[in-house]
């Protein structure tokens, strides 16, 4: 560009006319463009109606902002109820599962005692075990001897249903289960002596009345000389590899009755039943 020489005292140069056109003609282009966005648009002046609008949305969506934040609030407030609600209702679950648990069990204590149809334990068959003196007496020995019952042997007599086994004073059990035992003795003529105690026995593991006694009774003499009865019995839980057995003491020699006397009083014997399994 081409500078004439300095006209201006401010800047110490001349405009040429070359370059005060261009900045006319850009000016005017300027100009133009105003005028015709103001066309298009309006003036802030002459769209009040516009702005007012403007400002009304911007008053609603702070109206709105706080009733979100508002909701928000309540949301996460809920979420926290929630929260709660659900660790109650897992605790309430586990409770739930420990009683259902328990239900469980019970039921399968009952079905066991029903299965064992009042006594069976598992098979729906009864198992029960009788063992008596058949003859009209059998002698008690006095002292350590006594008398032993030995269900197979002469003068004795026995039944079982569901699976015991005899082999001589042992009486094998045909399974675990809750056992009751129940055992009698009738001792005949007693007589006036002093010397007049006796005992008996339903042993388990053993024939030693003092040691290995299930239940145990003796007995001094009551003052009737023809006979005394005496009865003991025991419920317990037993395993099938246990086996029972059943002994009489006296002090001196005595009878007792068999079901053979005349009046046996329901003689001397020992009843083993299985009340049920064990759950």
């Amino acid at each position: 560009m081409a500078y004439t020489e300095p006209t201006n005292r401010n800047t110490g140069y001349g405009v040429t006319a070359n370059d005060w056109n261009v900045f006319v003609e850009n000016d005017k282009d300027f100009q133009s463009r105003v005028s015709s966005l103001e066309t298009n648009q309006g003036t802030r002046g002459s769209n009040g109606a516009i702005y007012t609008e403007i400002n009304s949305i911007k008053s609603l969506n702070t109206t709105q902002n706080t009733r979100l934040s508002a909701l928000e609030s309540d949301v996460d407030g809920a979420q926290s109820d929630i929260e709660d609600l659900t660790s109650t209702v897992s605790s309430h679950g586990s409770r739930l599962t420990a009683v259902e648990t328990k239900n469980t069990q019970q039921d399968n204590r009952i079905t066991a005692l029903e299965d064992g149809g009042g006594g069976g334990g598992g098979s729906g068959t009864p198992a029960f075990f009788k063992a008596w003196i058949s003859d009209a007496s059998k002698q008690v020995v006095a002292g350590s001897t006594g008398l032993n019952f030995r269900p197979t042997a002469s003068g004795f007599s026995f039944v079982e249903q569901g699976g015991f086994t005899v082999s001589g004073e042992q009486i094998f059990l045909p399974s675990d289960g809750i056992y009751l035992v129940v055992c009698q003795v009738v001792l005949d003529s007693l007589g006036g002596t002093s010397n007049s105690v006796f005992g008996l026995y339903a042993t388990l593991g053993g024939m030693s009345g003092a040691v290995n006694s299930l239940c145990a009774q003796e007995v001094q003499y009551d003052g009737n000389q023809r006979f005394a009865v005496a009865q003991i019995s025991a419920t317990a839980p037993l395993s099938g590899t246990d086996y029972l057995g059943y002994r009489l003491y006296s002090a001196a020699n005595r009878n007792v009755r068999g079901t053979g006397h005349t009046a046996p009083y329901g003689g001397t014997f020992i009843t083993i039943t299985r009340l049920g399994g064990i759950a």
